[in-house]
């Protein structure tokens, strides 16, 4: 131990870590942008208020027809395909610095909106749940598509051929797993359910304190060959159980729970009431 120190080692270890994270958000990247999309929403919601009346529903009016048409998919994988094509490898790219990337703000600031007007026009929701596995069927193909492409790219180098493949089948899929699983969700899952629910309230802790278990079980497990897929599934399953665990023991019913979930519940699976939420809920505006 003390040669390690002496050697600067360890003044070599802390200098590598400051040089990756100094500037990193590292996985709270995302909490990061979802502000500044916040931002870039309230500026947008103060522009349209002063718009007359006429032209401030004409977005809602053509995410109506778009979402509620046939080429529904199509459309909509038209302004993400455009984002992907202006990244590396025609891949979603995600930025960790604290200095804004426009490409990775954009593409994801096109499903903030997405889901902005698909609230206030919640009721085309209900028509999704009928096509759902057809959606997610075709997306599945997609996917597979989309993963021989990216393969394909880093075994043999990218050819023009292999990165619009990667991003046609990305942009394509990634609406259609959108529909097809809200889908899903809307037909199999339209119940009150205290494990979902719980679960539901879990996740925004989940995801603030999953990383250091993520990187701490593969390491215990480096020096065992076995399979990593058998690898994955222990470290998948340790770090729920531990997450889920920390939630329900330490954060669920108390200030931490108030902070995240904005307000504190008590322990253990909820009691909820009500039998179904099958019947649509109104538009918060009239529809054009």
């Amino acid at each position: 131990m003390t040669e390690y120190f002496a050697t600067g080692a360890f003044e070599a270890k802390i200098a590598h870590l400051w040089y990756w994270y100094y500037d990193s958000a590292v996985h709270l990247w995302f909490l990061y942008y979802l502000a500044m999309f916040y931002v870039a929403g309230l500026v947008l919601h103060y522009l349209a208020q002063r718009l007359p009346d006429r032209i401030r529903v004409l977005p809602l009016h053509w995410f109506g027809k778009v979402v509620g048409g046939n080429w529904n998919v199509l459309i909509l994988a038209i302004p993400f395909g455009v984002f992907l094509a202006l990244m590396p490898n025609g891949s979603l790219q995600t930025s960790t610095s604290f200095v804004p990337d426009l490409r990775t703000f954009g593409g994801y600031f096109l499903f903030f909106c997405f889901g902005w007007l698909l609230y206030l026009r919640r009721e085309l929701l209900y028509n999704w749940s009928n096509s759902a596995w057809v959606h997610c069927i075709i997306g599945c193909l997609l996917s597979v598509v989309h993963y021989l492409a990216v393969r394909t790219a880093l075994l043999s180098g990218e050819t023009p051929l292999t990165f619009w493949v990667t991003v046609v089948s990305g942009a394509v899929a990634v609406w259609l797993f959108t529909f097809g699983l809200i889908g899903l969700c809307l037909r199999y899952l339209d119940r009150p359910n205290p494990v979902v629910r719980y679960l539901v309230d879990a996740s925004y802790w989940l995801y603030l304190a999953h990383l250091p278990f993520t990187i701490w079980i593969p390491g215990l497990l480096a020096n065992y060959e076995w399979s990593p897929w058998v690898k994955a599934m222990l470290v998948l399953t340790a770090t729920t159980v531990i997450t889920v665990a920390t939630y329900d023991l330490f954060v669920r019913n108390t200030f931490i729970g108030k902070v995240l979930n904005g307000r504190r519940y008590s322990r253990g699976l909820p009691v909820l009431e009500g039998e179904t939420t099958r019947e649509a809920p109104e538009a918060a505006v009239p529809a054009q």
